[in-house]
């Protein structure tokens, strides 16, 4: 027990000189030191704060432009794709188009061919046989002057 009385009493003691009142210039120096710190430390902490700020910034950047050109490219790849599906349409409109005038003008041709062929056939028992000689001889082609 005399062990622990005589750490107490010493403990007291030396916390006693410790907790003791220090002089006024120590505080104001020790104040005044404490403050530079802690204005040095919060300058350093701003400072890393910009440098992270800014890295930040230009990943951002970086991260904007790669996003940015992504979307241009892919932007670029639907036009082309989308030109090449006009021209695919464009194409075969105008294929179908050709297709209607070929075959509207196989029709038109077999309708003259039918009027031609009808309209022999009705000159040919019309009028008189003196007429008749008059339109043969009228109907042979100047070119196919060997056969008269």
């Amino acid at each position: 027990m005399n062990k622990t009385i005589l750490a107490a009493v010493t403990t007291a003691l030396v916390a006693s000189t410790a907790l003791a009142e220090q002089p006024d210039s120590t505080k104001k120096e020790k104040a005044a030191h404490d403050q530079m710190q802690a204005r040095h430390e919060a300058m350093q902490s701003m400072q890393e704060m910009e440098a992270k700020s800014e890295d930040g910034e230009a990943m951002a950047e970086k991260h904007r432009q790669m996003a940015a050109e992504k979307h241009s490219a892919a932007e670029a790849k639907h036009d082309k794709a989308m030109m090449a599906k006009s021209e695919a349409e464009h194409e075969a409109m105008m294929a179908e188009e050709k297709h209607q005038k070929a075959e509207k003008m196989h029709k038109d041709m077999e309708k003259q061919r039918e009027k031609k062929a009808k309209q022999a056939r009705k000159e040919l028992d019309k009028g008189s046989e003196k007429g008749q000689a008059k339109r043969e001889e009228h109907s042979k082609k100047w070119w196919q002057f060997w056969k008269s």
